[in-house]
C-alpha cells in the first residue's frame, strides 16, 4: 500500500505525469537509501560486537568495566604506597634487596612496567623466564624472589587483587636490578677480597634506573639486553652448556652420592 504522502497518478492530470514519476522516484530513491545507512550501520554494530579475529575474544563490556576499574585501582594503590616509601617493607611478602632504586623508579611516577590488567605485561613474562633459567649463568634462582614470583603471576589471572598486582611489580623491578648488576659485575666485589684486583672489569656505573625506563619505552625483547652482558669467551659458554646439562639431570630426578665431609681430600680416596 502507497503512503499518503505519493501523489496518484491516476487523480493527476496527463500533462504532469513525468514531473510526477519523477516525483516518486526521488522518495523512493531516499528511502532505498535510508534502508542501505541502516543495514550499514546495523553490520557495524554486529562486527564491533563479534569476536575480534586479532585478540581471538569478543568485547565484553564488564569485562572492559572491570579493566578500567583495576587499573584506576592500581594507580591509587601505588599513589598511596609511594606517599609513605617506609611501608612499602611491610607491604611485601619478601625484603627488597635494592629498595631505594626500586622505589626511586615509582616515586618518579613512571608507570607499572611488568604487570598490566590480566596478568605479566611481554616483559614481564620475558624476565620471569630469565630469572628461572639464572642457574644457567651460575647464578640462584632463589636470590631474585622465585620461587615466590612463580606463584604470584599464576595467581594474577585468576584474582584481580590490586595488591597482588603491586607485590608482583615491585618484586620483579628488585629482581630486575639485582639480575642485571650480577650479569654485567658478578655476584662479588672483586677489590673487597683482593685489594690489588688489577683484570679490567665491567664499568660500574651504570644508571640502573635510566636502564629500566629504557626497558619500559622500548619493544626490544630482555634476551637480547641480557646477552649483551655475557662473556664472550668460549670457556665460559661450554661451562653454561654443561650447566644446563647438569640442571637439566637435576630436573629429570638424576641424583650423584655424596662425598661424607672431611677434612681434606687424599689421593685415591673414594
Amino acid at each position: 500500500m502507497e503512503p499518503d504522502y505519493l501523489p496518484s497518478l491516476t487523480d493527476a492530470p496527463r500533462g504532469s505525469l513525468v514531473s510526477l514519476w519523477r516525483q516518486r522516484l526521488r522518495l523512493r530513491s531516499w528511502r532505498l537509501a535510508s534502508y542501505i545507512v541502516l543495514g550499514l550501520l546495523i553490520g557495524a554494530l554486529a562486527w564491533v560486537l563479534s569476536p575480534d579475529e586479532a585478540v581471538g575474544e569478543p568485547l565484553n563490556l564488564r569485562e572492559h568495566v572491570a579493566t578500567v576499574k583495576l587499573e584506576l585501582s592500581l594507580q591509587q594503590k601505588l599513589k598511596s604506597l609511594m606517599a609513605a616509601p617506609e611501608a612499602l617493607a611491610d607491604f611485601l611478602p619478601e625484603p627488597l634487596w635494592v629498595p631505594a632504586l626500586t622505589s626511586a623508579h615509582y616515586r618518579a611516577d613512571r608507570g607499572l612496567v611488568w604487570v598490566r590488567p590480566g596478568g605479566l605485561t611481554a616483559h614481564g613474562r620475558q624476565l620471569l623466564t630469565s630469572l628461572q633459567d639464572a642457574g644457567e649463568a651460575g647464578l640462584l634462582p632463589r636470590d631474585y624472589h622465585l620461587p615466590l614470583l612463580d606463584t604470584l603471576a599464576k595467581k594474577l589471572t585468576l584474582d584481580p587483587d590490586p595488591q597482588q598486582y603491586l607485590r608482583t611489580e615491585f618484586l620483579l623491578t628488585d629482581a630486575f636490578f639485582l639480575y642485571s648488576r650480577h650479569l654485567r659485575t658478578g655476584k662479588l666485589d672483586s677489590t673487597a677480597w683482593m685489594p690489588y684486583w688489577d683484570v679490567p672489569g665491567t664499568d660500574t656505573t651504570l644508571a640502573y634506573g635510566n636502564l629500566l625506563v629504557r626497558v619500559q619505552n622500548s619493544s626490544q625483547p630482555l634476551d637480547s639486553l641480557f646477552a649483551q652482558w655475557l662473556p664472550r669467551h668460549p670457556e665460559y659458554w661450554q661451562l653454561r652448556r654443561a650447566m644446563r646439562t647438569h640442571l637439566a639431570w637435576q630436573k629429570a630426578g638424576v641424583r650423584w652420592p655424596k662425598v661424607p665431609p672431611v677434612d681434606k681430600l687424599e689421593p685415591g680416596q673414594r
